[in-house]
């Protein structure tokens, strides 16, 4: 009967597991292009973990010195799983912008890589990058949200808990 139980246990762990792997996620893979003109910054940014076709959508926002210079809803992405090419540039598809290109010089700069399950939906990936500068800055921060689980893989993890509980209490008793 354990064995059983111990069986169903790592199933569900396994099934769990690869829900939680198949998430949808938007990354910085590197810094590629530096300037303070609009289209001169540019990164290599990977998608992986996508179905399509897909309702998700690129959300791309650029803040420096208290402006809002980029602030995009490029749409869904068109060409699959794998490396995208990535410039800032004015645009307020997403919302509205208060800067104009090109940035002061020397001005740390925060850009925001949301994928969004439809316009303005919910955030399955989010990814803040702070670079020192556009002048030949780099990338002083990097930091990236863990997509959620789906509901699929909140009901096996809540499963799994409830199983683990009553294993708890039967051998307490």
């Amino acid at each position: 009967m354990r064995i059983r139980v111990l069986a169903t246990v790592l199933s569900l762990g396994f099934l769990a597991a690869a829900t939680a792997q198949a998430q949808p996620l938007w990354r910085v893979v590197s810094l590629d292009t530096t300037g303070c003109n609009s289209g001169n910054i540019g990164f290599t940014t990977e998608l992986s973990g996508v179905t399509f076709p897909t309702t998700l959508h690129f959300h791309t926002i650029v803040d420096s010195g208290g402006l809002r210079y980029m602030d995009e809803d490029a749409g869904t992405p068109g060409s699959g799983n794998g490396t995208y090419g990535w410039h800032l540039y004015t645009s307020s598809s997403g919302g509205p912008i208060t800067g104009t290109f090109p940035i002061p010089p020397d001005q740390p700069i925060t850009v925001t890589f949301d994928l969004m399950d439809g316009s303005g939906g919910p955030v399955v990936s989010h990814v803040v990058v702070i670079l020192s500068k556009c002048d030949g800055g780099q990338i002083e921060s990097d930091s990236a949200t863990i997509p959620a689980l789906q509901p699929v893989g909140l009901a096996v993890l809540a499963v799994l808990l409830a199983v683990g509980a009553v294993l708890f209490l039967r051998r307490q008793a």
